[in-house]
């Protein structure tokens, strides 16, 4: 494990309110995902939240991850950014929209992104944001794309160095390679199928390795 970058991804925890669940407390489901991770027997490098959280409980969420000897990353309502972690290269986009529900880049985003390509292309890259930029057939909302879809996807067409996008939005297990780049969606923490028995709290875990393999599961908590 010591080549391969391992990466932690989780998505719409929704820890304010579970109106589908009363019983089952938000906020208590997201803490003993972290105490999960945290017991993994290989360490993660990295965790990725791939959703938006709510001001409500951003204390209590920065309270919890804090704990972790873990670096941690929101991918929304956060200034665009990039960075590398064991010689990969993370791009982490905003996709957030008050005018777009499906989410939207805009200029100024796609311009760092590919600006960013640009300069990163000595290094595998894993892409990442909120809104799903691929059609997804689904039985639940949200079922429309990112806004600029088309535009986010021709950049990415553009490199050769991109291992992988992650986001999240759709609230569903998703995965899909396209053009060689895996597309990766995992399950919402709180889930929003209404008394489902068989329905349990997930995380993705994705390990990327020196040889550029990616390998994903998801773990059940």
């Amino acid at each position: 494990m010591d080549d391969t970058i391992r990466i932690v991804q989780i998505t719409d925890p929704y820890l304010l309110a579970n109106i589908h669940y009363p019983e089952v407390l938000p906020i208590q489901v997201f803490e003993n995902i972290l105490t999960h991770i945290n017991l993994l027997p290989h360490p993660p490098d990295l965790l990725i939240l791939t959703s938006e959280v709510l001001q409500q409980r951003r204390n209590d969420t920065l309270r919890l991850l804090q704990r972790l000897d873990i670096p941690f990353y929101w991918v929304a309502h956060e200034q665009n950014a990039s960075f590398n972690v064991k010689g990969t290269h993370f791009i982490m986009l905003n996709s957030c929209s008050k005018n777009h529900s499906q989410g939207y880049l805009g200029n100024d985003t796609l311009d760092f992104l590919q600006n960013d390509l640009e300069n990163s292309w000595a290094y595998p890259c894993i892409v990442t944001l909120r809104h799903h930029p691929l059609a997804i057939r689904t039985l639940t909302p949200p079922k429309d794309t990112l806004k600029d879809a088309g535009q986010f996807l021709s950049i990415l067409d553009q490199f050769y160095h991109i291992k992988a996008v992650l986001f999240g939005h759709i609230h569903h297990d998703f995965m899909l390679e396209r053009n060689d780049i895996w597309f990766f969606a995992s399950p919402a923490i709180c889930p929003i199928s209404p008394n489902n028995p068989a329905v349990v709290f997930q995380y993705r875990l994705l390990d990327l390795t020196s040889e550029g393999e990616v390998e994903v599961s998801l773990m059940k908590v």
